[in-house]
């Protein structure tokens, strides 16, 4: 599986791969990161969809997630993250965006620890990208107060910060609105109830698209403006 043409080219550093549940996998390289910036949403959607495809060949995640496919899925969700933040078209929410198959298991260790800590990092700095900058724990308060998000601190928070409704709680997102409401586009920082509630959602798109459908056309409207 190759990579959009816009996308190719942009490689990142495959010398001193990270070992299963190694710290410190987000370090950006800053003109590769204005590499992928250069890009629509549209294209780093389908590049991203394409590295998903190759994460998702053979064994999967549990031994596909290293190097530069684990790199280059940090940072097409953190450009994405950015754009959907500055409202660029057609830039999504990441709980939406292409990602490979997660098998759960009562432990997850190795590549697959390494995926479920990026996925949160990539959540940490989605709030953060909409303004949420609060947490009580310290980790996690470090990764999106300062001047810039913090991917060692937000790392930290992933790997050490308990379970996840722990994790909600002191990020002081659980019932939440305004801009704590963040989390309602989250890939894996969500509670049970609101996972049950996007499930239900998804299911009914057909639905509700028809709906939609009917409705402007009773009242004169434009379908595809709906």
């Amino acid at each position: 599986m190759t990579l959009p043409s816009e996308i190719q080219g942009i490689s990142t550093d495959e010398e001193n791969v990270p070992a299963p549940e190694a710290l410190a996998p987000f370090e950006f390289k800053p003109e590769k990161v204005e590499r992928f910036r250069e890009n629509s949403a549209q294209n780093l959607i389908k590049a991203l969809r394409a590295i998903t495809k190759e994460l998702d060949q053979d064994k999967g995640i549990r031994e596909n997630y290293v190097g530069s496919l684990r790199k280059k899925y940090q940072l097409l969700n953190i450009v994405l993250n950015e754009q959907f933040a500055d409202k660029k078209p057609a830039s999504i929410a990441p709980w939406i965006r292409p990602r490979p198959r997660i098998t759960y298991r009562n432990e997850t260790k190795g590549y697959e620890s390494d995926f479920s800590n990026d996925t949160q990092v990539i959540d940490l700095h989605f709030f953060r990208m909409l303004g949420h900058t609060v947490c009580k724990h310290s980790d996690g308060l470090a990764a999106l107060s300062g001047s810039k998000f913090d991917f060692e601190a937000a790392l930290r928070f992933a790997k050490y910060g308990g379970s996840t409704p722990k994790k909600i709680n002191d990020l002081h997102l659980f019932g939440s609105k305004g801009v704590m409401s963040c989390h309602l586009g989250a890939s894996s920082l969500i509670s049970s109830k609101l996972k049950k509630h996007r499930e239900l959602l998804v299911e009914n798109v057909p639905e509700l698209t028809e709906q939609l459908r009917n409705l402007s056309t009773a009242n004169n409207k434009k379908p595809g403006a709906w």
